[in-house]
């Protein structure tokens, strides 16, 4: 698994989103808040340390769709607060047909 630090959310979907997080805890899958309503045309940056997320812990990115099919990232990565690199994702479609790609690993 890859470290990260941060995860990034472009939302070019018709819908309000907000980028949460789920991690492993002790085999338990915990979900956790994060952003507030990120709307069409903008991007967040979020360190799931902030929320909750302790470090070691196998987090994954999860987008809260509201009105809608929320989303979750298929990948898996290790937080590791102060690590450059930024899991990058884009949010597309509607509120009940939206898609969610991992644009790759970028660095800050």
């Amino acid at each position: 698994m890859e470290n990260v630090g941060k995860i990034r959310l472009h939302q070019n979907a018709w819908v309000v989103a907000k980028l949460q997080f789920t991690y492993l805890d002790g085999g338990k899958m915990i979900h956790t808040d994060g952003s507030p309503g990120v709307a069409l045309g903008n991007s967040v940056t979020l360190d799931p340390s902030e929320f909750g997320v302790p470090e070691g812990a196998s987090v994954s990115a999860y987008i809260f769709v509201v009105w809608g099919n929320d989303n979750h990232g298929k990948e898996i990565f290790t937080m590791v607060h102060g690590s450059p690199n930024i899991a990058d994702y884009t949010l597309e479609g509607t509120t009940l047909g939206n898609t969610l790609t991992y644009n790759g690993m970028k660095q800050k």
